[in-house]
């Protein structure tokens, strides 16, 4: 046994009009999970048992179905894909997974065998469409708080709070083997939501709180949540995966939330903290704000009429100044100066050409050189250099202006006045 696909449009029109009969399902509303196929010929009438599929009979399946073919209650076909296709008695086992994915074949290996009976093909065969379309629209909401911690990874900063919300979810199966095998094996007509639709609900819930849970461990915040519904919906799957995805076959795609509340104690605390750290890496700004409460302080005792609490709004003031505190200080720390630079030790440059900081040149061990004398100065007999008018080192008086004479006299002309005798 075994489906083969007619190759295209045209060629499965005319098969078509060759099948003897043919099964085929219409659109499957977004109430009901799956439908049994119905045995039709091609004049639009039943031929014979809906449980026995004649050698040759079509198989049509539409876009967001999946067609299962049972024999003596075992899954033995899939089909996935979009399409028509017909029913070999003779021919092998086939499975078109489509959109599912190839994983889907490790459970056809593991739950769908052919049962043969004496090595003959069994006579019940049945045909069930799966609705594999995403399901929208089903609402969420949490009756009692879910317990949340928030972490901030700047700070370290923890806190406990609970979380109100409600949304709306979509969900669909993504294993009808599993569905089927399962949950809704040998129906007689249809499957509909509703049969699963308050477990599934006590369940999400039951799995938003540690998929929200994992998210504040991030230091994500309750307003932000918003922003990570895809982390939200991955968080749901993985704590849904015993009973929605391994029991079930079902898989979480989206969620939307349309309000999340924390309590306003909380939100007041959150507000604070976030305030803390931009006053912490913003010293403009904390200045900013510290002269906008004084300049209220200020505004509100001019308004009180009460004498004493304006002069004791006025006096808190003058303490606040006194203490750093006021607006001058304030100012301050939005012009601090930079910090002072260190002194460069002063050089001087050795005869040898070398720049040096010490007292001896580093290349050549010369002393550095004298400086000029100054301007007015006079060298003493011991050779100290001076300003005054005796020697600082040995006591000598200056010597006189002008020039001695070898007969003894001081002048200061070109000749001598006691003598006649010229200069040098």
């Amino acid at each position: 046994m075994g489906l083969i696909r007619a190759a295209i449009s045209s060629v499965g029109s005319t098969m078509r009009d060759q099948w003897l009969d043919f099964f085929v399902c219409d659109a499957i509303r977004e109430d009901t999970l799956m439908v049994r196929g119905v045995r039709t010929n091609k004049n639009g009438r039943n031929n014979g048992s809906d449980n026995v599929i004649s050698n040759g009979s079509g198989i049509i399946v539409s876009a967001g179905q999946c067609a299962i073919i049972t024999s003596q209650g075992a899954v033995v076909e899939l089909v996935a894909e979009p399409g028509e296709f017909t029913w070999d008695a003779d021919g092998e086992p086939s499975i078109f997974h489509g959109g599912l994915g190839a994983g889907i074949m490790n459970t056809f290996k593991t739950i769908g065998r052919r049962i043969a009976r004496g090595g003959e093909t069994g006579r019940d065969h049945r045909v069930y469409y799966v609705n594999i379309k995403e399901l929208h629209g089903n609402k969420f909401g949490t009756a009692t708080p879910l317990p949340f911690r928030i972490v901030d990874p700047d700070t370290g900063f923890r806190i406990s709070t609970t979380l109100r919300g409600y949304g709306t979810y979509s969900w669909r199966v993504a294993d009808p083997i599993k569905f089927f095998t399962n949950i809704a094996a040998n129906i007689t007509d249809d499957f509909k939501v509703e049969r699963l639709q308050s477990q599934m609900r006590s369940e999400f819930l039951s799995a938003l709180q540690p998929a929200l849970g994992a998210l504040g461990q991030k230091g994500i915040l309750p307003d932000e949540l918003t922003l990570h519904t895809l982390d939200v919906a991955a968080g749901l799957n993985e704590h849904l995966s015993g009973t929605w995805n391994e029991l079930r076959g079902f898989e979480v795609v989206s969620i939307a939330f349309n309000s999340i509340t924390t309590p306003d104690e909380v939100n007041d605390q959150l507000n604070e903290l976030q305030m803390k750290k931009l006053y912490a890496n913003n010293p403009n700004m904390a200045a900013a704000s510290m002269v906008k409460a004084q300049n209220q302080a200020l505004v509100g005792a001019a308004n009180n009429q009460g004498g004493m609490g304006a002069m004791g709004a006025f006096m808190g003031m003058n303490m606040v100044q006194n203490t750093g505190g006021g607006a001058n200080p304030l100012g301050a720390l939005q012009q601090q100066a930079p910090p002072p630079q260190a002194p460069q030790a002063a050089g001087w440059n050795c005869t040898c050409g070398a720049t040096n900081a010490g007292r001896f040149c580093g290349e050549c061990g010369s002393p550095p050189p004298a400086p000029a004398p100054a301007a007015g100065s006079w060298a003493c007999a011991c050779g100290t250099q001076n300003q005054g008018r005796f020697c600082g080192e040995c006591g000598q008086p200056a010597p006189a202006a002008g020039w001695k004479c070898t007969c003894g006299a001081q002048n200061t002309g070109r000749f001598c006045g006691d003598c006649g005798a010229s200069q040098g």
